[in-house]
């Protein structure tokens, strides 16, 4: 099964603090026989005193690490910033006037325009004449959907009312038919 380096150490830690607590208990409780140590109390006994007597030798490797680590962080932002320099300065200067007057802090640097403050409003008021344009061509469709619709409406009932012409005429034929008929019927 592998074992990862924090659950190691989370293991570790509640083992040590459990053994710790255990022990604290032990020392305040008076008139008891404690059991004897197990083999993980022994070597966790060892652990504390090792770690109590070791402190400042982990503490000097540390700092020492953290020192070149810090070096090396202030001559990477040095370099970071000469070359920015570099790009902001004047073309006539050379490289060696210009490192001693970036140096002495003499070099005005070319910086990045910032936006002029009318620019946020500029946008808004584009953005706002856009809505407006589409929200009127939304409009205009919207009004001439209607308008199909109505003339749609006005065409079924025109086709409706021809129907209902066609139907009275078809009627009155076949009424006229049925009324000739009868008459013929009731002159013979």
């Amino acid at each position: 099964m592998p074992w990862d380096q924090r659950s190691v150490r989370e293991q570790f830690n509640k083992l040590f603090k459990d053994y710790k607590n255990k022990k604290n208990k032990e020392e305040q409780a008076s008139g008891i026989n404690p059991d004897p140590p197990t083999e993980n109390e022994v070597m966790l006994e060892e652990i504390a005193e090792a770690m109590e007597s070791t402190p400042l030798c982990v503490e000097n490797a540390n700092s020492k690490k953290d020192d070149k680590k810090w070096k090396e962080a202030l001559a990477c932002r040095d370099k970071a910033m000469t070359t920015w320099a570099k790009a902001g300065a004047s073309g006539d200067v050379s490289d060696s006037e210009h490192e001693s007057n970036t140096e002495k802090n003499t070099v005005k640097r070319r910086g990045r325009k910032r936006r002029a403050s009318s620019d946020p409003f500029q946008y808004l008021a584009e953005r706002t004449a856009k809505e407006t344009d589409l929200r009127k061509e939304e409009l205009e469709l919207q009004r001439q959907q209607m308008q199909l619709k109505a003339e749609q409406q006005k065409e079924q009932f025109k086709l409706q009312q021809e129907q209902m012409k066609q139907m009275m005429q078809s009627q009155m034929n076949t009424q006229n038919l049925i009324f000739a008929q009868v008459q013929k019927i009731g002159t013979k």
